[in-house]
């Protein structure tokens, strides 16, 4: 994309901005192109954070390019097992003489509108 993040400037201000949108952030912020006179950060990886525990990101030099390459490491959560909630209705003797009391109590005519 060709959005320097080293520094604070407009296009990463827009770019962060339109990434939010879709929960999504940039994560490099060191130098991936080092020249004698310059540094930039144009070479970014993207991902929306919230879906991990934990991850880190750092450059890698290859001597293939002169760009270096950027290595994310993520700590992938595992789904934790819900607690399984099984409601059961005790149906005894007790409970149904209850039940039978609390229906005596109802109004049974129909309504008509």
């Amino acid at each position: 994309m060709n959005v320097n993040y080293l520094g604070d400037n407009d296009q990463k201000s827009l770019l962060n901005n339109l990434l939010l949108l879709y929960n999504l952030n940039a994560l490099v912020d060191f130098p991936t192109r080092i020249s004698q006179s310059t540094a930039s950060a144009i070479d970014n990886i993207i991902i929306d954070i919230s879906q991990f525990d934990d991850y880190s990101v750092y450059p890698l030099a290859n001597d293939l390019s002169d760009h270096d390459a950027q290595t994310l490491t993520l700590k992938i959560p595992t789904k934790k097992q819900r607690e399984l909630i099984k409601l059961v209705r005790k149906m005894d003797e007790s409970a149904i003489n209850d039940f039978t009391y609390q229906l005596s109590y109802e109004s049974w005519e129909i309504f008509l509108f």
